[in-house]
């Protein structure tokens, strides 16, 4: 086949390779001139790269092993766990993905930088990974109703109080704060969550920046993110939607990558839509019905909520999209309004 993908992130480039790879004529097209300008955390956990050929530990891209994790609640620290089994990298996205563009021109795909995608009737496929900005496979019909965006700020800094193993995140009943070792010293930091009110964010942030004595050391840059997880319809005809702009991002986390990059290794094959569904559909629907639940709950009531689950039960419902087992529900008897949001927004 004759494949044209619109966009070089996670899900393009992936797929640039593993089409090339198998033989297809691949053109891949970048409407910039450089690699990952979208603003992200660039935490990705070590199942990611199950997807791709290139590994973090042979990498210079790799610059964080984490397998930590702490969460605080108004400047204060709620709990601290072991990660495992969802241990990670942080890495430098823009030169990761620079590599794996490499890869795929190695393996014949054809990349054009810095141009704008064409549309011409010789392509049989083409996939739209062109991210939320992406307006292609909008125009040419793909439905997205239930596509829905939630603002996120990034920048980078500097801090000698943070481990080089350690996530640190603080919770908001609307989202929450980041910073992420980045090597040597510095650090990813941003806040990302369900509210139009850019200074509560900025406030938020800089108050959690200030416990780690982070000294700012970049500009501080905005962007969207999908959060009310993957369309209904991947595919319309010959025009495939892959990565932010199908919507597979991780409601309750912001998490985009891992899903990107799988929809990359698959979005070519005619089965696309069956096995993305099997493998990561459900666990992002579900997703956005622990978002909503989270949205639902007070500022009590969510401390209560982080402190009182079993850790490994809150990653879990935090990555995977896992609902927690009745069992678990018996630790807010007292607190029957828990339940009851959970009821509702979870369960129902």
């Amino acid at each position: 086949m004759k494949i044209a993908i619109i966009g070089a992130g996670p899900a393009g480039a992936n797929c640039a390779y593993w089409a090339s790879k198998e033989g297809h004529e691949v053109v891949l097209y970048e409407k910039n001139t450089d690699f990952a300008l979208k603003p992200c955390g660039e935490g990705v956990f070590k199942e990611a790269f199950e997807y791709v050929p290139i590994k973090p530990e042979e990498s210079k891209w790799s610059l964080s092993y984490i397998h930590r994790a702490e969460v605080y609640y108004k400047n204060k620290l709620l709990l601290e766990t072991d990660t495992s089994p969802f241990d990670g990298y942080i890495i430098n996205k823009r030169a990761f993905l620079r590599e794996l563009v490499e890869y795929a021109i190695d393996e014949g795909a054809r990349f054009q930088k810095g141009s704008y995608f064409v549309e011409k009737d010789d392509f049989d496929l083409i996939i739209d990974a062109g991210g939320y900005v992406s307006t292609f496979a909008r125009r040419k019909g793909i439905v997205y109703n239930n596509y829905k965006l939630a603002p996120a700020i990034r920048g980078y800094g500097k801090s000698s109080k943070i481990r080089e193993d350690t996530l640190y995140f603080e919770v908001y009943n609307f989202g929450y704060s980041w910073i992420f070792p980045y090597g040597k010293g510095y650090c990813n930091f941003g806040i990302g969550g369900h509210t139009n009110n850019k200074s509560l964010m900025l406030n938020n942030l800089y108050s959690f920046l200030k416990l780690f004595d982070v000294e700012i050391v970049s500009k501080i840059e905005g962007a969207a993110f999908p959060s009310n997880g993957p369309l209904k319809k991947l595919t319309l005809g010959k025009i495939r939607v892959a990565g932010d702009t199908a919507g597979m991002v991780m409601p309750i986390s912001g998490e985009g990558i891992r899903f990107a990059l799988y929809a990359g290794k698959i979005c070519y094959k005619e089965n696309y839509e069956e096995l993305f569904k099997q493998k990561y559909g459900k666990k992002l629907e579900n997703g956005k019905k622990i978002l909503d639940f989270w949205l639902s709950l007070n500022e009590e009531e969510l401390k209560i909520l982080i402190k009182e689950m079993d850790p490994l039960k809150l990653i879990m419902a935090f990555l995977e999209g896992e609902k927690p087992s009745v069992i678990e529900g018996f630790k807010f008897l007292k607190k029957p309004n828990v339940i009851l949001k959970a009821l509702q927004k979870v369960y129902i």
